[in-house]
């Protein structure tokens, strides 16, 4: 696994099955995304009790990654440009802004 400079677990279930997903940005600046199952339903498909599972996102895909998500979760929001502004304030990420008219 990757070293990481900034990591937050942002899903979980809890109960006889338990799955966490944790999302990490790596020193590397690349994203990873994994998850870890345990449980008896994991026994009966894996053999083990214990399942871990990720995708990793090179640096240099970042700016797609943002594109897509973007596009995918404010497209046909009138209030995207606020609303993007607003997440990446919230995340300590700079915005130049700018005005015509």
């Amino acid at each position: 696994m990757s070293e990481h400079r900034l990591a937050e677990r942002i899903a979980t279930r809890e109960g006889e099955e338990k799955t966490s997903i944790d999302l990490a940005l790596t020193e590397g600046g690349g994203i990873e995304l994994s998850g870890h199952d345990l449980g008896p339903l994991v026994q009966r498909m894996q053999g083990d009790g214990d399942y871990e599972y990720g995708i990793r996102i090179r640096p240099e895909d970042i700016g797609h990654l943002a594109f897509a998500l973007i596009a995918e979760h404010y497209g046909g929001d009138l209030e995207a440009v606020a609303k993007v502004r607003d997440l990446a304030l919230k995340y300590g990420i700079e915005t130049d802004s700018w005005e015509w008219g």
